[in-house]
């Protein structure tokens, strides 16, 4: 009996065992991808990633890191490149084929290479370096993607001319990659003056504080890199904005009887999220109204503890809402002419000002806008190829919006 006892816990062990699958990212980038600018690497990117990756009695993730600040894609090419005159050298210790001799393959890698480089390098020589690093890992079946440009001041970046070019090496990677692009920009620039939002800058306006990381992990958790369900498939949560200016949350139960509790949480940066309503497992559908949504951005994240204590969270949505709220959207230029819409809670003439790159004033006039929403069009700007900010500042409410937009 004794014998059949432990070779049954012993067949127990390895079934549970065997649930378990490992699978290794790949991380290749600067100083970004190496955690640069967090407080410690608990609250770097990389790590938020690999523990959520990780799902108990599941998935086992387990990450390669090649990654060196202040390098750029030259160094990320394949070992047997040959670079231009005056670039850099792939380093075999940090580049692609570096990364597909790790033993096991990565089956999927980011690729992120920010700022370095970008303003002196052309954006084809960038682009061309970018693309030969992601067809050697499809070619070799390993899932690439890669990162956008991120916003940057510090020392040659802050001229309009490399301000300009990141944003058009973000344009242009999200255009060439396509659904194989992560976007690291939008959620991360100001578009005042193209920097780094207060919030997120580690000090040196160059690096990501932890709520920057926490920030770009959310950018890539929403990519679904790993092209598996999302995180709480089903529970299908959903945040949806009323006429009323409420929101409306709603999720599923999967019916699984090891869920304890629901959480909505809300944020409004999408970084330092709280509990807005808690509650019990049993129903089979949910549905949760907040009718107090922060004027502006609103993240909604759906919290969901486990009976054995573990904790899982839903992909952020993000809710604009227009309670007591003024903003600008739909910036568009077109032979000169720029038109936008105006969301406003209460009729009041506004101030509408346009700055280039460099922030000096290059049109300034006052239009009313009505209550709800207003098209707006400003003609004969003629204004030169580049990037502008449109600000638009309520009189009454001293309320603004500033929204950036390009000439081409």
């Amino acid at each position: 009996m004794k014998l059949v006892t432990t070779a049954a816990l012993w067949l127990l062990c390895v079934c549970s065992f065997a649930q378990v699958q490992t699978r290794w990212l790949g991380i290749q980038g600067s100083s970004t991808a190496a955690c640069f600018g967090a407080s410690s690497y608990y609250n770097c990117w990389v790590n938020l990633l690999d523990n959520y990756y990780d799902k108990p009695g599941k998935w086992d993730t387990k990450i390669d890191q090649l990654a060196k600040g202040g390098y750029s894609p030259y160094e990320g090419m394949a070992t047997s490149y040959v670079s231009p005159a005056g670039r850099p050298a792939p380093d075999p210790n940090y580049d692609v084929t570096k990364m597909l001799s790790l033993q096991p393959l990565v089956s999927t890698v980011i690729v992120n290479y920010p700022t370095n480089g970008y303003d002196v390098y052309t954006v084809t020589e960038s682009m061309f370096c970018l693309r030969a690093i992601r067809d050697a890992y499809t070619q070799a079946g390993v899932r690439c993607y890669i990162t956008t440009t991120q916003p940057r001041t510090s020392g040659n970046f802050a001229t309009s001319d490399a301000k300009k070019k990141l944003a058009e090496m973000k344009d242009s990677i999200l255009m060439e990659f396509g659904d194989y692009a992560i976007d690291f920009w939008s959620v991360l620039v100001n578009p005042v003056d193209s920097s780094i939002l207060p919030q997120y800058d580690s000090g040196d306006q160059t690096h990501l504080n932890d709520a920057g990381h926490q920030v770009i992990f959310n950018q890539v958790v929403q990519k679904n890199i790993f092209a598996e369900p999302l995180a709480l498939p089903q529970f299908l949560f959903k945040a949806k904005e009323e006429n009323d200016d409420n929101v409306q949350l709603t999720w599923k139960n999967s019916r699984d009887e090891r869920v304890k509790t629901f959480s909505v949480q809300r944020s409004d940066d999408g970084s330092n999220f709280a509990a807005i309503y808690t509650c019990g497992a049993g129903a089979d559908s949910y549905t949760y109204t907040d009718k107090q949504p922060q004027p502006g951005n609103n993240f909604y994240r759906l919290k969901v503890e486990f009976t054995s204590g573990y904790v899982d969270y839903s992909p952020v949505s993000q809710i604009v809402s227009k309670s007591n709220a003024f903003f600008v959207s739909g910036v568009v230029d077109a032979s000169g002419t720029l038109k936008f819409k105006a969301h406003c809670k209460t009729e009041q003439p506004v101030v509408v000002t346009i700055y280039n790159a460099n922030g000096a004033v290059v049109s300034n006039e006052r239009r009313n806008i009505g209550e709800g929403q207003t098209n707006v069009t400003l003609s004969n700007l003629n204004l030169a190829h580049g990037m502008y900010y449109l600000k638009c500042t309520a009189v009454k409410t001293g309320q603004n919006s500033t929204s950036a937009f390009m000439v081409q």
